[in-house]
């Protein structure tokens, strides 16, 4: 097994598959959550305007990503106990892990796009080297073909159709969020990130993050 820290966080976070949502059961002790404890892909459609709850804190990174032919998912999951019960916050919510970020590549045909995409991101940040911290899906160590639930989710593409999410089209970025203004490349910017001490930790999603909605 890969000591990478990409490939260790996407085995880590695809572990139970998919969380899924459903909104008639929004209301009950489950929020809605289906297979709690699976990745949830959050999909950030206005991460390039004012209102986006994403903020790349590192103006290299910032700009490798926004100049980028790409849409933004969130990701993280629910910590399941040994019981395989989900974790819970003292405010109800579920203590969620292995936040990251994914880029989907909305205009790939061979892989170079997306590999293009990969390498300027890495050179972006000058002060570490971001090699073993981001990667292009179908580069990730999978042996036991976890990643395959990507296809399960659809992306909406540049005719409006509906279509499977590709392995080789996403960007993983293992790089957790923190409070606004720390020293993580990227937060959540919402009513509560501030006030909240587990987001300076960077252990658990933010409101925004982890709000029901659809992925």
């Amino acid at each position: 097994m890969s000591n990478r820290k990409v490939d260790l966080y996407v085995q880590g976070l695809f572990e139970n598959g998919l969380e899924g949502y459903d909104r008639t059961q929004r209301n009950t002790p489950t929020k809605g959550a289906i297979n709690a404890g699976g990745a949830k892909v959050f999909f950030h459609q206005n991460f390039r305007t004012a209102q986006s709850p994403i903020v790349i804190n590192h103006k290299g990174l910032a700009k490798a990503i926004t100049d980028a032919p790409v849409v933004v998912y969130a990701l993280n999951r629910v910590e399941l106990d040994e019981e395989g019960n989900s974790q819970r916050l003292d405010d109800g919510g579920y203590r969620r892990i292995y936040t990251g970020l994914m880029l989907y590549t909305e205009y790939e045909n061979d892989g170079k796009l997306t590999q293009g995409i990969r390498d300027r991101i890495v050179e972006s940040v000058k002060e570490v080297n971001l090699n073993d911290y981001v990667e292009v899906g179908n580069k990730i160590e999978d042996e036991e073909g976890k990643l395959a639930v990507i296809r399960e989710l659809k992306h909406q593409n540049f005719s409006r159709d509906l279509v499977p999410l590709e392995i080789h089209n996403c960007i993983f970025l293992a790089l957790p969020s923190g409070a606004p203004g720390s020293a993580q490349f990227w937060s959540f910017v919402g009513r509560k990130a501030q006030s909240r001490e587990n987001m300076s930790r960077s252990v658990t999603a933010g409101e925004v993050e982890t709000g029901d909605v659809p992925f």
